[in-house]
């Protein structure tokens, strides 16, 4: 696991505060164990829990507004893009993460195109999940690798999938280099800009540009956006970024 991105925020005031978590989720042991594991966590703060988002929110005191709201991606009765809006909450300003029991590859495309920050599957070690808080809070997205390799292995079930077909798709619809197209597969395996800049030997400066060239050539606003396209492109395999197939 990589290095926390965010021990703490910084609020209006200008006090560095530990990050706020409000979590919900209908199955209890799961809530208890991440309840316990945050508070032990000296720079995340639990300010409410519950197993639905109404009785979630309604659990959060004064103004202590939830800087990730943590959401159980398998609550009944409720599409992605319902569920998302709604764990916005009324000031609209959290982060989502969501966690789920199994990895599907069309729940996390649905809700990162709906505007989901991350999605992390529940058998995920407690560090990771702690450390994906943390990526969220601070306005990164992250995806559980075996979720990736869902969205992958969907696509290459598809009668026209290829690697060089895909490959060659991104050129002809994006008009991506073959440096962008690097750190298009990055992006697609939940790589964040630093992992990028390690991977690729580049400065944080070269890793910001590109992704933002990226970004504008496919057309999207955020890194989720971002994903989704290239998840949907067949991208974030195995993260490799060797050429797919010759120019």
């Amino acid at each position: 696991m990589g290095e926390c991105m965010l021990s703490v925020v910084k609020r209006a005031s200008g006090e560095l505060c530990p990050v706020r978590v409000l979590v919900i989720d209908s199955h209890p042991f799961f809530r208890i164990g991440l309840r316990t594991s945050i508070l032990n966590s000296a720079d995340i703060e639990l300010v409410g829990e519950a197993d639905s988002l109404d009785e979630g929110w309604a659990s959060v005191g004064g103004s202590a507004v939830p800087d990730v709201v943590i959401v159980d991606g398998d609550l009944p009765e409720m599409t992605e893009s319902e569920l998302i809006k709604n764990a916005y909450g009324e000031e609209g300003c959290a982060r989502v993460l969501l966690v789920g029991a199994r990895a599907d590859g069309a729940r996390l495309i649905s809700a990162l195109a709906a505007g989901a920050r991350g999605y992390v599957l529940k058998t995920a070690a407690v560090d990771e999940i702690l450390h994906a808080i943390h990526i969220v809070a601070a306005g990164g997205v992250v995806v559980s690798k075996p979720l990736v390799d869902q969205v992958v292995a969907d696509y290459e079930r598809r009668p026209s999938a290829g690697d060089c077909h895909v490959a060659e798709t991104a050129r002809t619809v994006g008009h991506l280099t073959p440096r962008e197209l690097d750190v298009v597969e990055l992006i697609a395996s939940g790589a964040s800009n630093r992992q990028i800049a390690d991977r690729l030997f580049l400065s944080d400066k070269t890793v910001r540009n590109y992704v933002a060239n990226v970004m504008g050539k496919l057309g999207v606003s955020h890194r989720s956006e971002a994903i989704v396209a290239a998840l949907q492109a067949g991208f974030g395999g195995t993260g490799d970024v060797q050429p797919r197939c010759s120019a």
